[in-house]
């Protein structure tokens, strides 16, 4: 029992210097309002990176120009534009240790979630995908957090994921055919419907070529 009561007195002592109570409950004082944001539209750029996309490498990219790219390492980056509301008053904010992070500002989180991606070239990609044709089965999106992670297009939409500000995404198989412009709809589960165009690209098979 001495054990047991001298491990409580240091965890009671350990809160308190961290700034919480012998709840765990971070005392943040007067906390910034949660804001959620409202996507309302789309905007698309396309940039080569300097390293294939599908390695763990992450690099922002340069802007595309006239001159062909060699496919895997084309971004297709669709940055949202969107309203910020306050979306309630007061939150509590709970942590056995708690830090400055606990009370740091949290930004805007999204209240959408994305029910649909539809990629299209207004060329044939293969002979497999031909105009028109859905090429989401051979993308994949790919993002930067504490590194590069990737993940296929239908295992992301099979997450019903939420709208973020930004979606990144590229190709997982080799196009046939150079001249493409891509054409992207995004369907929001509030019914709103983004497409958004590509200008003309010119992919190349392999670098160089």
């Amino acid at each position: 029992m001495r054990l047991t009561l001298t491990h409580l007195c240091c965890l009671s002592i350990l809160l308190s210097a961290c700034g919480g109570d012998s709840k765990g409950i971070a005392d943040c004082g007067d906390l910034p309002p949660y804001r959620e944001f409202v996507i309302t539209d789309y905007d698309i750029s396309t940039r080569q990176h300097s390293d294939p996309v599908t390695t763990t490498t992450y690099d922002y990219g340069e802007p595309t120009t006239t001159e062909p790219v060699p496919w895997n390492h084309l971004g297709l980056q669709l940055e949202s534009q969107a309203n910020v509301y306050v979306a309630r008053e007061e939150t509590t904010r709970w942590s056995l240790f708690p830090t400055a992070n606990a009370c740091s500002p949290v930004p805007p989180q999204p209240t959408q979630t994305i029910q649909s991606i539809k990629i299209v070239s207004d060329n044939a990609y293969t002979d497999a995908y031909p105009a028109g044709t859905d090429l989401a089965a051979i993308m994949n999106r790919y993002w930067d957090d504490y590194g590069v992670h990737t993940d296929s297009v239908s295992a992301y939409l099979a997450e019903q994921p939420p709208a973020r500000r930004s979606l990144n995404l590229f190709f997982t198989e080799a196009p046939q055919y150079q001249r493409h412009t891509f054409t992207i709809t995004i369907e929001l589960d509030d019914g709103s419907v983004f497409v958004v165009d590509t200008q003309e690209l010119y992919l190349a098979t392999t670098e160089g070529t």
